[in-house]
């Protein structure tokens, strides 16, 4: 039984490197934003977190930087540097790696374009990383991916490599269950006098993925943004629409319950209100 289990997940595995090199092949398709791009259909079609898109666009008018925790193939990245924003890049996954680089070459970014090819967390070091694509953890062995799919990355601390020289830094952080050690890493930044804008995609608390953390990771990080002077809002993917959210309030509710699409949760100055937004 377990020669067939290995079988199975080796083979699942070399299908996983079959599909990434197919994406690596695909013509570059000029999107509605005005750069190339090509690879996953909804980073083509506009279909991709498109609330999230929204408010990352609105944002981009106030800060002097971009910083991409979990870059993936580029899509941000891409946004902000045909909008002119210096950006800075984090991405650990290999395969990853190959279709940032082809975007940004396409398209002629790398004059503004640093890509650090690490994941991120609270010190610096080697982990794990399981699985790949767009769904690679360094958290607990990925259930989707093959057990095949596991190799060593290099981990740094945002608070060794982002200056924090009085201009305002939009952040987006998609790591997979792993953003409490990335904003662990990042205290110097997040202590500052000057408040920064963060997107970070969180597991929904009910989801499997949570439960398998024990929520932790969801009501620590809004702790730990509260506690250095932020305020959490949920952004609403059907509409690009920002809500605040509490985390001391919400679980006297159920989060299915709530109307809207929600993983992404932007955190501005807890002075801000929802007329900067607007």
């Amino acid at each position: 039984m377990g020669l067939i289990f290995n079988l199975i997940d080796h083979l699942r595995f070399l299908n996983r490197r079959r599909i990434y090199k197919r994406q690596q092949q695909k013509p570059l398709k000029l999107r509605s934003n005005g750069f190339l791009f090509s690879g996953i259909q909804s980073y083509i079609d506009g279909t991709w977190e498109p609330g999230t898109t929204k408010v990352f666009k609105k944002l981009l008018d106030s800060v002097s930087v971009f910083v991409n925790v979990g870059a993936h193939h580029g899509y941000f990245c891409c946004i902000a540097l045909k909008n002119s924003v210096e950006t800075i890049a984090f991405e650990p996954e290999k395969s990853n790696c190959v279709m940032l680089r082809k975007h940004i070459l396409a398209n002629k970014f790398s004059n503004n374009f640093q890509l650090h090819e690490a994941a991120v967390g609270s010190k610096t070091s080697e982990m794990k990383f399981f699985g790949g694509g767009d769904t690679g953890t360094l958290v607990v062995p990925n259930p989707r991916a093959p057990k095949a799919q596991i190799n060593s990355v290099k981990v740094v601390k945002l608070d060794d490599i982002i200056e924090n020289n009085n201009q305002r830094i939009l952040f987006l952080i998609d790591a997979e269950g792993f953003e409490l050690n990335v904003l662990e890493g990042a205290i110097g930044i997040l202590s500052s006098k000057i408040k920064h804008y963060f997107i970070i995609e969180l597991w929904n608390p009910s989801s499997a993925d949570a439960l398998a953390t024990k929520n932790e990771n969801f009501t620590n990080v809004f702790s730990l943004m509260e506690n250095n002077g932020y305020r959490g809002w949920r952004i609403d993917e059907d509409n690009g629409d920002i809500i605040e959210f509490n985390i001391h309030d919400e679980y006297t509710r159920n989060l299915s319950s709530v109307s809207g699409s929600f993983s992404n949760y932007l955190f501005s100055s807890k002075n801000e209100t929802h007329d900067f937004f607007i």
